[in-house]
């Protein structure tokens, strides 16, 4: 699911939590999510490869973006 503040979710994540991800082969995206970790997911669903790969989770940096507004459905 895309927003105008996001391009990822976490599934199942009702949340206000933003995360940007930055990688320096895919560049960077911003995702709600529970967790830091829990953001790669999105991420990489989001630039369409797996987060599992050693590849991808190893160089990719997660930081805190913000939060959703209340008015903000996503």
């Amino acid at each position: 699911m895309q927003s105008d503040r996001y391009q990822g979710r976490f599934p199942g994540y009702t949340g206000k939590k933003l995360f940007e991800v930055e990688h320096p082969v895919f560049g960077s995206c911003t995702v709600a999510a529970p967790d830091e970790n829990a953001a790669l997911l999105p991420a990489a669903t989001f630039w369409h490869t797996f987060w599992g790969a050693a590849e991808f989770y190893a160089y990719a940096k997660v930081t805190r973006a913000g939060l959703l507004e209340r008015s903000s459905n996503g």
